[in-house]
């Protein structure tokens, strides 16, 4: 049997009733390693249906709470701060921020900033927002294994790629359930061109963003996250279309 799920993650801003920017935790706000901000990410959906309906759960229910909160989410995509603000970011952080990403065409993003230097000053910082698409599709198989005695003992033997949770032991045999992902490096590669030719370019951003470059993934124990595309008031009126795209991907593998 093949399983395939589709989840949607986004991250967003904050702001207050005179526009400041606020850290999300301080509001009961789920955030991002970089603490300024905001993020939801919405159950993985097992057919297109549940993707977009988990998506709009998880995004009306932010809306609902910063309303509650007397706050704004702010889809601009991204901002830009000052120098103090980010020192002060980091201190509340209390450790360097060091990035997982990866990237098919070879980028590393410790190589990029979001700083803004002058004289080489820095006077401040460019932060953005980004929607993330994880990936997961597995094939698995429950198998009847009879088992062998030997001095009174009873030994399933079998050789697979791993063992599930929930196996219904006998004397006479066991059920194991296998499982192994259909996410190769070549889907990856695959399914991050895709995104990066169709929809990138659909929503440019006014500055260069380090995270919003082309090519960036990360891989998880399900399967993978695509990472470049921004959160806008764009992509959000597009989330159907974004989500169709992602499950047919997974369908035609």
């Amino acid at each position: 049997m093949i399983t395939n799920k589709v989840g949607l993650e986004f991250e967003f801003l904050l702001r207050d009733k005179k526009g400041e920017l606020v850290f999300p935790a301080n509001h009961g706000f789920d955030c991002d390693d970089f603490i300024i901000l905001g993020e939801a990410r919405a159950e993985a959906g097992e057919t297109v249906e549940e993707t977009i309906g988990n998506f709009y759960k998880a995004y009306y229910g932010v809306l609902r709470k910063a309303k509650l909160k007397g706050l704004t989410v702010d889809l601009s995509g991204y901002t830009e701060i000052t120098k103090e603000f980010n020192t002060k970011i980091m201190k509340k952080m209390g450790y360097k921020e060091i990035s997982t990403c990866s990237n098919i065409y070879g980028s590393e993003i410790l190589e990029e900033t979001d700083l803004l230097i002058e004289d080489r000053k820095i006077v401040g910082r460019l932060i953005s927002c980004g929607l993330h698409i994880h990936f997961s599709s597995e094939i698995s198989k429950t198998q009847r294994v009879h088992n062998i005695q030997h001095k009174a003992n009873y030994t399933p033997v079998i050789n697979l790629y791993k063992k599930m949770k929930g196996h219904s032991y006998t004397k006479e045999y066991t059920d194991v359930a296998v499982s192994v992902s259909r996410i190769t490096n070549p889907v990856i590669k695959n399914f991050v061109q895709y995104f990066d030719e169709v929809y990138l370019d659909k929503y440019p951003m006014d500055v260069p963003l380090k995270f919003r470059n082309p090519g960036f993934f990360e891989i998880k124990s399900y399967g993978f996250e695509y990472r470049s595309l921004p959160f806008t008031e764009g992509v959000l009126s597009d989330i159907v279309e974004i989500a169709e795209s992602a499950w047919s991907l997974l369908e035609e593998l």
